[in-house]
């Protein structure tokens, strides 16, 4: 069996197999099925949904390794550590987890030789999001391209601020970020995470698609540098051409896939049919991100820039001077860029220029390269960079119209558009020139787009622009504009809670400032709110009650309660309302037996209380239950002496006297087929065998008639038969001497039944 199947089997028998669940308090293990688990598999561990009886939701992350290593289960337990996780947390929007802890005996499971095994478990908070790769394939099948440049701005503070605080992740995917409703983008993760204080350097074995492909960085704390820089140029291109995810990214179902680049694009970023498509953007900053990109592929992992570093020298290519000189002037810009596609070289902010020496290329990516099929013509670049600085407009743009798939072209592109408008111009046109115009531009379409919104109540356009900071163009927004737009926000952040049907993420997301007096809830939106506050008010009432044992107040809010909130309760919980139920009902039915004088039902209602655990009340008739006890305790003696073998009648007769008189004169009635009435008459009967026979003995006639008759019982057919004939000499005896003495007649009236025996 698999670890995965061995968890599973573990997770649905609960407590009993996850000692963990106990530790934190109990939960329900979510579930798909009776047989199945909900869960989320990894490459490297499998997480399982705990829900808590507060309503928080964590993450039970097993690993899916037979062997782990002590230096990882130590650093999980460092970064756990809460000054750790206080020093990580010390600043807004953090991409590290709020709550990390290990726990090295979290889990039981079958071991092949039938025994059990104890697994470590990484428990983490449950975090409610898409993952990027998610997020950035459904925006770009809509074309929503606001919301991809959002994701990209996202992932910018992010890496951001995980620098600012020293936190290395060393295996940023796609898959492994989070995007969070209120607190941005989380990391997840963290077998390969990094910080100054960690007790062990990680092993690095990031996913193909974002690793370097001349190897890995000898520098730990650079790990992520690579990565998130592939990650943020991916997501800035997918935002002004969300097509090329579908034409060139990975599928979102594998492992690590790339969002944009693949590994061929990295190795080989001159030769790679996506490079040469991207030359044809028209964005300054994107065409200085793809260059940044391009010189770190070719670069060593160790000496590739960091990733604010890349920011920085991409937005200086982006600003960088396009004067195209009028009076036979070179233009710098141009024979940098023709030096830097050609040749292979770099401009690094305040360092000169740096030879790219080849470096070997990862066997990995190696493999997965084909063959080059066509040949580059960086001659033909050539020409075209001498009719940019000559100003040769028709031969730049004849020689662009051919070029323009060329590997590096697309760098060209700014300088030919800028002397299409210095021709139309009739003067020189410059870089700010362009960028004002562009900015102007910009601005203008921003407040169309901003216009549109608020004419059309587009509520997604408005959250759009707030995410992706286009908003932060417009100077002059109103108060209520701004509220709009917040509370556009607010409700993109619900609509995500409402999916999940989560009532602790709606009231989460919920925020009756911006929601309430607005009217940008339909009801169906505002009825589902509502049910999550009364759930969760219902629930908080209930669980007050189970505490005070109220059972009258449970039933009253059982009356009124809003639908599904019963299942808001652990099982547990619910399991406390049937005890309640039970106990109660056991107390009515002694009361009832009690007022009845029925000891039989008196008693069963006793054992009921006894086994529900009710508390009996102090106004109970005490006197009334202790008769019924004593009699019961009477009754069950009687049973016992009745049932031995042979009866013991002695007991019997010290018993059933005081049994009768316990019960006012009168035996209760019969129990179980115990019926004490006759068992007094076999009582009596014996007593007068026992005369009988002791008469027998003395061969006295008189004693015997005496003993024998009258038989008020019955017990003379009893006898053995020479007991009978002894009896019946004695009363032959007793009549003759009757006789003689002249009593014949007065006592044959009163000894009829002599003669009878």
């Amino acid at each position: 069996m698999t670890l995965q199947t061995l968890y599973d089997a573990a997770m649905l028998r609960g407590p009993r197999s996850v000692p963990l669940l106990g530790r934190l308090g109990g939960g329900t293990i979510a579930t798909i099925s009776d047989s199945q688990p909900f869960r989320v598999v990894g490459s490297h561990a499998v997480v399982y949904q705990l829900r808590q009886p507060t309503g928080k939701v964590v993450a039970l992350r097993c690993w899916l390794q037979d062997e782990i290593s002590a230096e990882l289960i130590e650093r999980y337990r460092a970064l756990g550590h809460p000054s750790t996780l206080r020093r990580l947390h010390s600043v807004d929007r953090s991409p590290v987890i709020g709550s990390i802890s290990l726990h090295a005996d979290g889990i039981v499971v079958e071991a092949e030789d039938l025994r059990s095994a104890t697994r470590p478990v990484v428990v983490l908070d449950w975090l409610m999001g898409p993952t990027i790769m998610a997020a950035v394939d459904r925006a770009c099948r809509s074309q929503d391209t606001g919301y991809l440049s959002a994701l990209a701005q996202l992932w910018r503070g992010a890496v951001a601020t995980a620098g600012q605080i020293g936190f290395v992740h060393g295996d940023l995917t796609a898959d492994n970020a989070i995007v969070r409703p209120k607190e941005g983008i989380a990391f997840v993760d963290y077998d390969t995470a990094y910080w100054p204080e960690a007790p062990s350097v990680p092993h690095l074995d990031p996913a193909i698609a974002y690793r370097h492909p001349r190897g890995v960085t000898s520098r730990p704390e650079h790990a992520d540098e690579f990565a998130a820089l592939v990650m943020y140029v991916s997501l800035r291109i997918l935002a002004i051409w969300p097509e090329l995810r579908a034409d060139h990214g990975q599928a979102a179902t594998m492992r690590g896939a790339g969002l944009l680049f693949q590994p061929r694009d990295l190795a080989h970023p001159d030769g790679s049919q996506l490079f040469g498509k991207l030359r044809v953007v028209n964005d300054p900053q994107v065409q200085g991100l793809v260059g940044i990109l391009r010189e770190a592929c070719l670069g060593h992992p160790d000496e590739i820039p960091t990733f604010a570093e890349s920011l920085t020298l991409a937005a200086n290519v982006a600003a960088a001077p396009l004067t195209h000189p009028i009076h036979g002037q070179r233009s710098g810009r141009v024979s940098s860029l023709l030096s830097s596609t050609i040749t292979g070289t770099r401009e690094t902010a305040g360092r000169g220029t740096d030879r790219l020496r080849p470096k070997p290329i990862d066997p990995v990516v190696e493999e997965l390269w084909p063959e080059r099929q066509r040949t580059w013509r960086p001659e033909r670049l050539t020409e075209l960079a001498d009719a940019i600085e000559q100003q040769d407009l028709n031969r730049a743009e004849t020689l662009w119209s051919v070029l323009r798939d060329e590997p590096g072209a697309g760098a060209f592109f700014p300088a030919i558009d800028g002397l299409r408008k210095a021709e139309a111009g009739h003067h020189e046109v410059t870089a700010n020139e362009i960028r004002a115009r562009h900015v102007a531009q910009r601005k203008s379409a921003i407040r169309q787009r901003f216009a549109n919104a608020l004419d059309h109540d587009d509520r997604a356009a408005l959250a759009d622009l707030a995410l992706s900071g286009d908003i932060d163009e417009i100077e002059d927004l109103s108060e209520a504009s701004t509220r709009r737009i917040v509370g556009s926000l607010a409700i993109e952040h619900l609509e995500r809670a409402l999916e999940s049907d989560d009532d602790n993420l709606i009231m989460e997301a919920y925020d009756a400032r911006l929601l309430g007096d607005q009217g940008l809830l339909t009801s169906v939106q505002q009825n589902r709110v509502d049910l999550a506050f009364d759930r969760h008010a219902w629930v908080k009432d209930v669980r007050s009650a189970i505490r005070k044992r109220d059972l009258a107040a449970i039933d009253r809010l059982y009356a009124a309660m809003p639908v599904g909130a019963h299942l808001r309760l652990t099982e547990r919980e619910r399991a406390r309302i049937d005890r309640l139920h039970a106990q109660e009902s056991a107390l009515r039915s002694l009361r009832a037996a009690i007022r009845d004088g029925r000891d039989a039902d008196t008693i069963s209602a006793l054992n009921a209380v006894e086994r529900s655990g009710a508390v009996v009340p102090q106004d109970l008739e005490w006197a009334n239950v202790s008769d019924v006890i004593d009699r019961y305790s009477l009754m069950t003696s009687v049973r016992r002496a009745a049932e031995q073998h042979p009866r013991d009648i002695a007991r019997l007769a010290r018993l059933l006297p005081q049994l009768k008189e316990r019960s006012g004169g009168v035996f209760p009635e019969a129990v179980d087929g115990l019926d004490f009435a006759k068992l007094e008459i076999e009582v009596k009967q014996s007593a007068q065998l026992v005369r009988i026979r002791e008469a027998l003995d003395t061969n006295d006639d008189r004693q015997i008639v005496a003993a024998a008759l009258p038989d008020i019982f019955g017990v003379l057919p009893m006898l053995e038969r020479g007991e009978q004939a002894r009896i019946e000499r004695a009363v032959a005896a007793a009549n003759r001497a009757l006789r003689r003495s002249g009593h014949r007649s007065s006592s044959a009236s009163s000894s009829g039944t002599v003669d009878t025996v």
